[in-house]
């Protein structure tokens, strides 16, 4: 493939591991099917779509992907949840925001991909406890194996 300035783009084993679409609020401007053709243009064999705490464009990337030719790994990026008091309590979830503005500090956020079955299930009962548990632990919820 040849780029502008007559650069060539040859095929690279480097995969992006980390990439928001649309899907994620100010994160990612692209939808899945842009992400998949780019990564293919690009030469690249593979792509994984990390959206912020959801698998919100699962179906849609993989279908791309299959289209495209590559090779498809969902995930989805871990965020710790925003504190929110409600009548003296504590509690997960009210996010005005999926990221927070401004540079993070570690261990704020983890993207998590599925190599298996077993890791995907893992992964969506993560997502779905972490809205509605009030003692929702991201360091526990990490730790946690198939």
């Amino acid at each position: 493939m040849l780029l502008a300035g007559g650069w060539r783009l040859a095929e690279t084993l480097f995969i992006h591991l980390n990439v928001h679409s649309c899907y994620s609020l100010l994160s990612g401007a692209a939808g899945p099917e842009d992400l998949a053709a780019r990564a293919r243009w690009m030469g690249q064999r593979a792509l994984a779509i990390t959206d912020s705490n959801g698998l919100y464009a699962a179906v849609p990337f993989q279908k791309a992907c299959e289209a495209e030719g590559i090779h498809a790994i969902l995930g989805a990026e871990l965020t710790r949840p925003e504190l929110r008091e409600h009548g003296g309590k504590v509690s997960a979830g009210g996010f005005s925001r999926e990221r927070p503005a401004g540079p993070s500090r570690p261990g704020d956020r983890a993207p998590l991909l599925v190599r298996r079955e077993a890791g995907s299930n893992l992964l969506s009962e993560i997502l779905s406890s972490r809205p509605i548990d009030a003692d929702f632990r991201f360091a526990h919820a990490l730790l946690r194996g198939p």
